[in-house]
């Protein structure tokens, strides 16, 4: 056997014989074919209820509508989503996700300016309509919901964070006492009217001009940015 070298299962040893050997990427699990069956399911109610919502509302849609409209057997539906709330949170859950990335892009953006920012905003308004997500994020019906509330606070909380990595006004760690609680709610309010605002212009039946909206709100935007 050669001296100072084991076999060591395809995984580095600091400071055995000759340093440091390569190391050995374990193999990615796959999922099996009922766990594929299962989110490609899931991915598919998800779509057709939002579609539903969009067209019919929230308070119309029942989950055998949205059974029929994915092609699926109520029973199997109610193995996803037991409830109508519950589904409702689900897909709030998926789009603040998306809005998470939403915040990324304007963080990302060089040089930063307002033609920039009013761009930035068209897009995200264009994205919610696309997706037609607004109807689980701002509508009235789960306003009262603990967890929807929950689950708005930590959107606040995330996109602060996200803004704060490149934005001194949105940067609240080094904060405390009442400064804090201003700078909190003041960035939080805004985020808050940004995101209400791509949900209600996002509709079909938004009664301002989009367009004299998107200027105005990118303009406080891009100076909050700027930290004025």
């Amino acid at each position: 056997m050669p001296s100072g070298r084991r076999n060591t299962g395809g995984r580095s040893r600091v400071g055995a014989g000759n340093g440091v050997q390569p190391v050995i990427a374990e193999p990615t699990k796959r999922p099996t074919l009922r766990e594929e069956h299962k989110l490609v399911t899931r991915a598919r109610i998800r779509r057709c209820a939002r579609q539903c919502f969009a067209r019919d509302g929230i308070g119309d849609v029942s989950l055998e509508m949205i059974a029929i409209e994915a092609g699926i057997g109520r029973t199997t539906l109610y193995q996803y989503y037991p409830s109508k709330p519950e589904l409702l949170i689900d897909l709030m859950e998926q789009s603040l996700r998306a809005t998470d990335r939403v915040y990324q892009q304007l963080v990302r953006i060089e040089p930063l300016d307002l033609g920039a920012v009013n761009r930035w905003l068209s897009d995200y308004m264009a994205e919610v309509r696309d997706k037609a997500s607004s109807v689980d994020m701002f509508h009235v019906e789960m306003g009262q919901d603990d967890r929807v509330r929950a689950l708005l606070r930590r959107h606040r909380e995330s996109t602060t964070a996200i803004l704060g990595k490149r934005f001194a006004a949105f940067d609240l760690a080094s904060l405390s006492g009442d400064e804090l609680v201003r700078r909190t709610y003041a960035a939080e309010s805004l985020i808050s009217e940004i995101d209400e605002f791509c949900g209600a212009a996002s509709r079909d039946d938004y009664h301002l001009d989009r367009a004299v909206v998107i200027e105005f709100l990118a303009s406080r935007i891009f100076r909050a940015l700027q930290g004025d």
